[in-house]
């Protein structure tokens, strides 16, 4: 029926026939590198505040990326850490390059 790989989920009497939609996969793909061009930037933005103005607190800072990107779902790909007064951002690449549309198929 499908020239490529599908995937069969069973859920209780319902079986569910899975397939990956290669535009909807590159969409995803370009969304998420999106924010994270983003939130780098917001961090840089941030970085060079807290060097420009010493009574900024690196720390409400980083409370402030962070629930940026736990609002933009990013929270189990990157880790926001702070290395003396600078935020530094820590992708987990292994999470993020397994991350696949698949779609129920019809």
């Amino acid at each position: 029926m499908f020239s490529e790989q599908i995937c069969e989920v069973e859920a209780g009497e319902v079986r569910y026939v899975l397939r990956k939609n290669e535009k909807e996969a590159a969409r995803e793909r370009h969304r998420l590198e999106d924010k994270l061009k983003k939130l780098a930037g917001k961090i840089t933005s941030r970085n060079e505040q807290v060097k420009t103005k010493p009574r900024c607190q690196p720390e409400a800072g980083r409370r402030t990326v962070q629930q940026w990107a736990e609002r933009h779902k990013l929270n189990g790909l990157v880790e926001l850490q702070l290395e003396g007064r600078t935020l530094v951002l820590r992708r987990h690449e292994e999470k993020s390059s397994g991350l696949s549309s698949w779609r129920a198929a019809t």
